[in-house]
């Protein structure tokens, strides 16, 4: 664990990121189904029920970012659409 530290030490001082966390970002996403109706599953007490879902269904996804200073950005989302036509 010590050797990472140090690594991440080395490269915040390289990239002079050590006195400016405002310009340290984390940003990630998740998706959510918006037509998720899973069939009533049966199992015995000992198994974990598990939810299937068809590859078909309808995704949103969530963009979330914030700095290391506590600033957060505005959630992007982005909604299922058509493929992209190049000569648009």
């Amino acid at each position: 664990m010590s050797k990472y530290f140090a690594e991440l030490h080395s490269v915040l001082q390289q990239n002079d990121l050590l006195e400016a966390p405002e310009r340290i970002y984390n940003i990630d996403e998740t998706g959510f189904c918006t037509e998720h109706t899973p069939p009533m599953v049966v199992c015995g007490s000992e198994c974990k029920p598990q939810a299937i879902t068809s590859p078909r269904t309808r995704t949103v996804t969530i963009v979330c970012g914030a700095n290391a200073i506590g600033n957060n950005i505005p959630p992007f989302y982005v909604f299922p659409g058509k493929r992209w036509v190049d000569h648009l």
